[in-house]
């Protein structure tokens, strides 16, 4: 019914009421209640590749006799920190042209389905493989090195995988890396936080880091990277109907 011109036997017979007369609302409507969907979606998703990954991690490398690889005050900052800052960010990524693509959601249709499986499985176990790569690489060096570059090397993956799960279709290189303000912000201030950690004596013999060189943190940076290459080449694959796209 027409909320300015509807008479008021209609707009009380009405499932919908147009507050501005104007059917266009409608699709505008759907269109934002499809972008919702998408971004809890992609958060979700994002959250529990990071929790389980982080997870996976731990134990494998426990299973094989190594040390613990991080301590309970590292999952945590992970966690609340990291984690709870990029989260919060893809949650208000703006809406894309692929999210009609997806169609119309169903009532009783679930944020994380079997169609997320495959992302979910190759982005956990991306995460794992770096982490535990790093950690063996870094370990005859000591414990306390290891851990430092363990967690380095996995917030950077969280972060650069973050940017590949604004969509699960389009390419962050055609969405842009900055279009997202406040992922941008979010990625700017984990980055800091991070540096703080370990550059700052007192933060750092909180955590138990030790200082890393200049050219230590680069190559822990490029290895980070695989988390998003491997996204990307995923969600060509998909564009080009080599996996199901959704």
């Amino acid at each position: 019914a027409m909320g300015k011109i509807g008479t008021d036997a209609a707009r009380e017979a009405s499932d919908l009421i147009l507050l501005d007369d104007n059917f266009a609302t409608i699709v505008s409507a759907i269109e934002e209640g499809l972008t919702v969907f998408r971004n809890l979606r992609q958060t979700s998703l994002y959250l529990l590749t990071t929790n389980l990954g982080e997870d996976a991690f731990i134990i494998l490398a426990l299973a094989i006799g190594t040390p613990l690889p991080l301590l309970p005050i590292h999952i945590l900052w992970l966690n609340l920190l990291t984690d709870g800052l990029l989260d919060v960010s893809l949650a208000t990524e703006k809406t894309h042209e692929d999210v009609w693509e997806d169609g119309i959601k169903e009532k009783n249709e679930q944020i994380i389905g079997k169609k997320q499986f495959l992302t979910l499985s190759i982005s956990i176990l991306v995460i794992t493989i770096v982490g535990l790569l790093t950690f063996l690489y870094f370990l005859p060096e000591g414990l306390e090195k290891a851990r430092t570059t363990t967690f380095v090397t996995l917030t950077c993956t969280q972060i650069f995988l973050i940017f590949s799960m604004r969509s699960p279709i389009i390419s962050t290189f055609k969405l842009g890396f900055f279009t997202n303000k406040y992922l941008f912000g979010s990625v700017f201030l984990v980055v800091f936080l991070t540096t703080l950690l370990i550059e700052v004596p007192y933060l750092s013999d909180i955590f138990r880091f030790t200082k890393l060189e200049w050219k230590e943190l680069i190559v822990l940076i490029l290895i980070s990277t695989v988390s998003f290459w491997i996204m990307e080449l995923y969600k060509t694959l998909k564009r080009n109907g080599y996996i199901q796209r959704y």
